[in-house]
């Protein structure tokens, strides 16, 4: 089912990763929609993969940079959400304080 693709991207590294991402399907395809992630087929894709961003440290960069910004344009989007439904919530009363972010 894969690991959190979210730890490297978070520390700036671009993400490998395999075709088995079913634990974190959305956080890996929002990897890769950003640019930030190459998903490989098997162990002679990910040799591969290696061998290019290690020759080419700019776009290894560039992935880096492309993760870490595309998890700080997600950040909050609980406390978005919670705005959201709000209104809709205990008979249609908002909620009077705003949700602190680590609950």
């Amino acid at each position: 089912g894969g690991h959190n693709v979210l730890e490297p991207a978070r520390h700036g590294k671009p993400v490998l990763f395999g075709p088995h991402t079913q634990n974190f399907r959305l956080e890996a395809e929002c990897l890769l929609k950003a640019g930030a992630a190459r998903r490989v087929g098997d162990a002679a894709g990910l040799g591969e993969a290696l061998a290019e961003l290690l020759a080419d440290p700019a776009r290894s960069e560039a992935m880096g940079r492309a993760g870490r910004d595309a998890i700080n344009r997600s950040q909050g989007a609980v406390e978005r959400t919670l705005g959201l439904l709000a209104p809709h919530l205990a008979g249609g009363r908002a909620r009077a304080e705003p949700v602190p972010a680590h609950a």
